[in-house]
């Protein structure tokens, strides 16, 4: 599932620090090369396209024993979105392989071994394969590895669920114990909505062409602050240079946050948009019964975010109707 395939090539390093950050939680450049075996300068440069992207996020601010700034960065909705749609999902859990798969050459040592190498990250027990070629013994395996990788996925959608406030994802495992394959749907509107974005090329232009006069404006106000120019223009006199850069830079900063924001939630509108498309098959299945996801349909159809009949029909399946 979430781990590699045999003889595919390795992961790029803007992927492993999604995967880092989407299975271990925020955290620093230096925990990020650490925990992911990347060089320093490939997680900075990483980390510089992925936030540049939107894709990850400054967390919070620590200072360090030496009392510089270390940023803690955590996954945007839109960065863990496309975590999902990145997943090779070798095993779905829902099918046996097909007959004419080699099961003992799938299931290799090595490749059990690399499969637990994720579940140990994530903190899921690992699995223990013991030499054997018979088709029972192969079948058990087969199962085990299906039911560990599926606990892990949906704990790492549980974790980045509570963090980013999306219920769809919090509620990963109560969703998976009421009908399994929802957590495959959840994959699978991922890798949609990630072919489809919701914000045009237009509209992420217009937010690097805002993020361009920043940089240009906060750099003009440090050329202001020289005690020659200063000299040169009173403060008190009306609409004068540093008043003006201040002004302008402002409104650049609030009109960046509002933009940001319309991405965010565009990203959360539309996955919700797509997982009730793909999942009013649900509908008449038994003790489906969530108050919080009730809610969250509910609110998305009054708000005009999802067309009236997916968003009634999911209000309704979580309302145990």
């Amino acid at each position: 599932m979430p781990g590699p395939k045999k003889g595919t090539k390795k992961k790029d390093a803007k992927s492993q620090v999604l995967a880092c950050l989407a299975e271990q939680g925020p955290m620093n450049m230096y925990e990020i090369g650490k925990r992911s075996s990347l060089h320093y300068s490939s997680v900075h440069g990483s980390v510089n396209i992925l936030s540049s992207g939107r894709y990850v996020q400054v967390e919070r601010s620590l200072k360090s024993k030496k009392n510089s700034k270390i940023f803690e960065f955590g996954l945007t909705f839109k960065g863990f979105v496309t975590y999902l749609a990145n997943l090779k999902l070798d095993f779905s859990g829902f099918f046996l392989p097909d007959s004419e798969v080699n099961w003992a050459e799938q299931l290799s040592k090595g490749y059990i071994d690399e499969q637990n190498k994720w579940l140990k990250r994530i903190g899921v027990e690992t699995i223990i394969i013991e030499a054997s070629s018979t088709k029972v013994d192969l079948l058990r395996v087969y199962n085990e590895l299906r039911n560990a990788l599926f606990s892990g996925l949906v704990k790492v959608m549980e974790s980045n669920g509570a963090r980013l406030d999306y219920p769809i994802f919090a509620h990963a495992r109560w969703l998976a114990e009421k009908h399994t394959p929802v957590i495959w749907e959840i994959v699978m509107t991922a890798s949609v909505i990630c072919v489809h974005p919701p914000f045009n090329l237009d509209a992420v232009a217009l937010i690097e062409q805002t993020e361009a006069e920043i940089r240009g404006l906060e750099s003009k106000k440090t050329r202001l602050n020289d005690p020659v120019i200063r000299r040169a223009f009173p403060e008190d006199q009306p609409d004068n240079p540093f008043e003006l850069n201040d002004k302008k830079l402002g409104y650049a900063r609030q009109n960046l946050n509002n933009l940001l924001h319309l991405e965010d939630e565009l990203w959360r509108r539309d996955f919700a948009k797509y997982f009730a498309y793909r999942s009013q098959y649900l509908v008449g299945i038994k003790n489906m019964k969530n108050e919080e996801l009730a809610v969250f349909f509910k609110q998305a159809a009054e708000k005009g975010i999802l067309e009236v009949e997916p968003a009634e029909k999911m209000a309704n399946l979580f309302s145990g109707f």
